[in-house]
């Protein structure tokens, strides 16, 4: 009698079973692979090789979407952007003419780095260069 039942289930077996069977099948499928390449994640070799990329994009920014997707880029970088670069963001703001995303590069500077002391060397490396473009720093007009 058991023999004719089991029988009788695999000749015609519930529905859950079957749809729990699919599931099973589905999940120990193997994963369908898939490489994409990203120009986000290629990854620099060096901190002079990050910087040099970085200023030559900035020199040649032609509009105000470039050096926001140019700044998005380079600060999602795991490290603080250099002096160097600060500093092109900061002439490639005044060639565009617009000033709110020279205080907000100083905000987001003051955002990455670790302590307020590192902050603070940035402002007196580029000191000379925000003053003389009249840029003030977030704190001056209490962002």
């Amino acid at each position: 009698m058991i023999s004719n039942l089991k029988s009788l289930l695999k000749i015609n077996p519930p529905r859950q079973f079957l749809f729990a069977e699919r599931i099973l099948k589905k999940s120990l499928a193997p994963p369908f692979a898939c490489s994409n390449s990203y120009s986000s994640s290629r990854e620099l070799d060096t901190v002079e090789a990050y910087e040099r990329e970085w200023v030559d994009f900035f020199k040649t920014a032609p509009d105000q979407f470039e050096l926001y997707r140019g700044l998005n880029n380079a600060f999602s970088y795991d490290i603080v952007p250099t002096v160097p670069i600060v500093r092109e963001v900061l002439l490639a703001c005044r060639r565009l003419n617009h000033l709110p995303t020279a205080i907000r590069l100083l905000a987001a500077l003051r955002a990455k780095v670790d302590t307020v002391d590192q902050y603070k060397l940035y402002l007196t490396a580029i000191e000379d260069l925000r003053l003389e473009l009249g840029v003030p720093a977030p704190e001056e007009i209490g962002v």
